[in-house]
């Protein structure tokens, strides 16, 4: 199981107290909760779950996303800017998330790969991403993610995505 953390950037939800934002992630964390998923566009998202990560870092799998409106230089400094407010120096899965139109994927997913070559992302995922989409990341660099909203009203996914998923050895995280 996966703790989503937008909500508690308050971006999009109302105001957060940072105090019950930090008891969500303790209380996730005691009931075995391992994997946290932010993002750079969540509010102070990052900034809580980087304070959270002190001495437990070795224990959790650690997903941020960069909403990719730009080229490989702007994924880039975004990625280090998710570093700086984590208080890590690695990120287990780092994600594109949503596609932008007129922004080329395939530099952005060559960004994510020279940043797993050097050690800064464990992995790379795509977030809100159809077939043709993945199959162009594809032809750049391994996915080793795909997350998709995903629930019993929302099974679209079982058509195309998640088959594509299969077939491809991309492992799917959904949420909602």
């Amino acid at each position: 199981l996966g703790l989503g953390c937008w909500a508690l950037g308050g971006k999009g939800w109302g105001g957060q107290s940072e105090r019950d934002s930090v008891e969500v992630m303790e209380t996730a964390f005691d009931q075995g909760f391992r994997h946290f998923d932010t993002a750079r566009i969540y509010g102070v998202s990052e900034e809580l779950v980087g304070k959270f990560l002190k001495g437990r870092r070795s224990e959790i799998f650690l997903a941020s996303k960069v909403y990719p409106r730009g080229d490989a230089s702007f994924v880039r400094s975004e990625l280090e800017q998710s570093l700086k407010k984590l208080r890590t120096d690695f990120i287990d899965l780092y994600y594109l998330h949503w596609p932008v139109e007129g922004w080329d994927i395939r530099e952005q997913v060559e960004a994510l790969a020279a940043a797993r070559e050097e050690g800064l992302i464990g992995s790379i995922g795509v977030s809100n991403y159809s077939v043709g989409q993945v199959q162009a990341a594809l032809e750049v660099a391994p996915v080793d993610y795909l997350q998709i909203g995903y629930h019993l009203f929302w099974r679209e996914a079982e058509a195309a995505l998640i088959p594509f998923c299969r077939e491809n050895g991309i492992r799917v995280v959904t949420y909602s």
